[in-house]
């Protein structure tokens, strides 16, 4: 009896140790993951930091000006295009009125 009850209490131990071991590998998997992750925040931070914020800042702001000169001539363009659209419509429109009053035999009125 005393024999069966070491046994167990020894395949108890093993379980146990066995167990531990999982969580601590598990465990040591999940520093790794977090080790990792620090290093490459840490690396964007170098990055970060060796960047030049005021050329950054410079460049932005001439985008943005580039952007805005691109959308007044578009501006531009696109009134002229329909400046250009409305005179064809109406020339189309006197067109076939015209054809309208020859086809009918009446005059246009002066």
């Amino acid at each position: 009896m005393e024999q069966e009850s070491i046994s167990d209490t020894i395949k108890n131990l093993d379980s146990k140790l066995d167990r531990l071991s999982g969580k601590m590998k598990d465990r040591e998997k999940e520093i790794d993951e977090l080790n990792d992750a620090k290093s490459e925040l840490e690396a964007r931070i170098r990055v970060l930091e060796s960047e030049d914020f005021e050329k950054i800042k410079k460049d932005l702001y001439s985008t943005i000006s580039k952007i805005e000169v691109f959308e007044s001539h578009h501006d531009e363009n696109k009134e002229k295009w329909n400046m250009a659209l409305n005179f064809i419509v109406q020339l189309i429109w006197v067109s076939m009125a015209a054809f309208m009053l020859t086809k009918l035999g009446l005059q246009a009125p002066l």
